[in-house]
């Protein structure tokens, strides 16, 4: 009995070493099956981190790019602005001169309703001299008959 036990036994310890064997077997070939599987599914995520960190550095490129343009922009933005308070200030300057002009103009344009007012009173003046002047002819001439004739009586005597 002792030996069929022992053999018994020997068997069963066979068959479940050559089971136990078999099932370390299988979790190595399956261990091995998921090792490939997470050295696949890792070189994916790899390439993929290559891909990102590729497109990362475009990206970063694309923003200096970007900003270069930026502060291209803002330079030149800067420099309208600039040109524009030039042209405000002279738009200003213009202003005030017109304005500066317009009192001009209408000064002279009082001057010159001055002036006409004062030809105006020196041609009647000179309308009244000249009546006066036309008056003492008269008179000269009146004077100078009288003149004549007293010669004459003068003479006569």
């Amino acid at each position: 009995e002792a030996k069929v036990r022992a053999e018994v036994e020997a068997e069963v310890e066979a068959k479940v070493r050559a089971e136990v064997e078999a099932d370390v077997e299988e979790i190595r070939r399956e261990h091995w099956r998921e090792r490939l599987s997470f050295d696949k599914e890792i070189a994916k995520l790899n390439n993929l981190c290559a891909l990102q960190s590729d497109r990362h550095l475009a990206d970063e490129a694309k923003i200096k790019e970007r900003q270069g343009q930026l502060k291209e922009l803002e330079d030149r933005l800067a420099e309208r602005d600039a040109s524009m308070l030039e042209l405000e200030r002279r738009v200003k300057s213009a202003g005030q001169m017109a304005a500066s002009l317009e009192r001009d103009k209408r000064a002279m344009a009082e001057r010159v309703e001055g002036a006409k007012a004062e030809r105006a009173g020196l041609e009647s003046t000179i309308g009244e001299l000249k009546s006066r002047i036309g008056g003492l002819e008269e008179d000269l001439a009146a004077g100078e008959l009288e003149r004549s004739r007293l010669e004459a009586q003068v003479a006569e005597a």
